[in-house]
Order: C-alpha cells, then structure tokens, then sequence
C-alpha cells in the first residue's frame, strides 16, 4: 500500500500507465492494418495493370477492300480479316458456309444437307 491508504493500481500514475498502452496497442494495430491495406492497394493495382496489358479491342474505323475483305493494318500492309482480328483481339474464327454461299457452291450437297436439317431454305437477294 502506499501512503494515503491506497494501492498502486488505484493511482492515477497506474491510470495513465494503462491509458498510454492502450493507446499505443490501438496505434499499433492501426498501423498494421494500414500496412495491410496498402500491401493489398499495390497488390490490386499491379493486377488492374497486368489486366490493362492484355485487353486488346478494336476501334475506329477499319480500311477493308470492298472485294477480298482483306484489311489494312497501320504498317500498310493488307492482312487477311481473321489474322487481322486475331492479331488485335481475344477473338478466334471457326468457318462454315451460310445458306446462300453453300447452295452456290456445292449446290447437290446444299439440297441435301437443307433437307435434312428441315430448314426452309435461306433466302437471299433479289431472284
């Protein structure tokens, strides 16, 4: 006990002990929580960053040949319209032919294959 008939944790000097540590323990954990944040902000910029890098799209307008589809790049030469795209986006291209260029093309097989999907047959232009 000290003097006046009261204990050391009954003091204000015990009091203000306390309140500082617990001040500092809030600061410390204050700060850890900012280092984490921040570990997760440059973590998170440097993933919008690599997601930036890969997006490729196209824009503005495409110099095409009315003829061949081919399109001009920027360097001038004349590319085929899929390794064009290809080139400057995620796309991948899968072929066929639509009704019209099928029954074109290979008329005996266009009948064929127009019967036996129960398709009526595409019409196209002007006969």
């Amino acid at each position: 006990m000290e003097p006046g008939g009261r204990h050391f944790y009954q003091t204000r000097l015990w009091f203000a002990t306390l309140t500082a540590l617990a001040l500092l323990a809030a600061l410390g954990l204050h700060r850890l929580r900012l280092r984490r944040l921040r570990l997760r902000h440059e973590e998170l910029e440097r993933e919008v960053h690599a997601a930036l890098a890969s997006v490729k799209t196209l824009r503005g307008l495409l110099p095409i040949c009315a003829n061949c589809k081919r399109i001009r790049s920027d360097q001038g030469y004349w590319e085929q319209i899929e390794a064009y795209v290809h080139e400057h986006s995620e796309a991948q291209f899968s072929h066929g032919f639509c009704p019209d260029c099928l029954k074109q093309l290979y008329p005996r097989y266009a009948a064929g294959v127009i019967e036996s999907e129960g398709r009526p047959p595409a019409t196209g232009g002007t006969s």
